[in-house]
């Protein structure tokens, strides 16, 4: 508990929401990528996709990441 006070450590829940939050941001600014990439660059559909599953693989792995540091959340 002095550690918490301390700053040093925090706690689950406040790691869990601190999470929550950066994984929203980040996908909401990678999410936007395929948007640019095709009104700038004319990028085919078939990029496109492969753009997305891409991102989507990369949020799964950020989501996996953050999960190994805190546990899944409680239900």
């Amino acid at each position: 508990e002095l550690k918490i006070k301390g700053g040093e450590w925090v706690s689950r829940r406040a790691y869990r929401e601190a999470s929550a939050t950066l994984r929203a941001e980040l996908a909401r600014g990678v999410r936007g990528l395929p948007d640019t990439l095709e009104r700038k660059f004319g990028l085919s559909p078939e990029a496109l996709l492969h753009v997305e599953k891409t991102i989507d693989e990369a949020m799964q792995g950020v989501a996996d990441g953050l999960e190994l540091f805190a546990g899944s959340e409680p239900t």
